[in-house]
């Protein structure tokens, strides 16, 4: 008999795991606070408690993905620790949203500006496959008339 049985739709139990439970990636829900809910927010801790429950993703979820241990997590959302720099953008990903940064931002007096939306950054890189795959047909092109060109002459001398 198979131990492994399905919890909910994004564990299953795995018998001699630590925890006993396996989870699976699950994409954050896309949720945007407006920059005045944002802004309006007391400290880093509520921002980052923020982006964290607008992701619809379990602390684990998070903590896991970024790399960091449970405690520290804990230590971010009460506001004794904050989020290191370096692992901003990997807590934006995963939580979907960029709410603590935006928080961070407007504390400086600034905001974020999307420099390319995702839509921008696939158009572009599309683009650049179909240039490169155009220029690699036109160069086939060349060389097939380049050997037509010589069996011509093969064939033309032999006659």
């Amino acid at each position: 008999m198979d131990q492994t049985k399905m919890t909910t739709g994004t564990e299953v139990s795995v018998p001699g795991t630590e925890d006993d439970a396996l989870l699976f990636a699950r994409m954050p829900i896309q949720f945007t606070a407006s920059q005045e809910e944002i802004h309006a927010l007391p400290n880093a801790a509520a921002a980052f408690v923020l982006a964290c429950r607008a992701s619809g993703l379990t602390d684990k979820e998070i903590y896991s993905h970024i790399g960091i241990d449970a405690g520290y997590f804990s230590n971010i959302k009460t506001g004794k620790a904050t989020l290191q720099a370096d692992r901003e953008a990997a807590f934006c990903a995963q939580v979907g949203n960029r709410i603590y940064p935006e928080w961070r931002a407007h504390r400086l007096g600034c905001t974020l500006v999307v420099l390319k939306s995702e839509a921008e950054r696939v158009a572009e890189e599309e683009r650049a496959r179909r240039i490169a795959a155009e220029e690699k047909a036109a160069g086939f092109e060349r060389e097939l008339e380049c050997l037509k060109s010589v069996m011509r002459g093969q064939l033309g001398g032999a006659a």
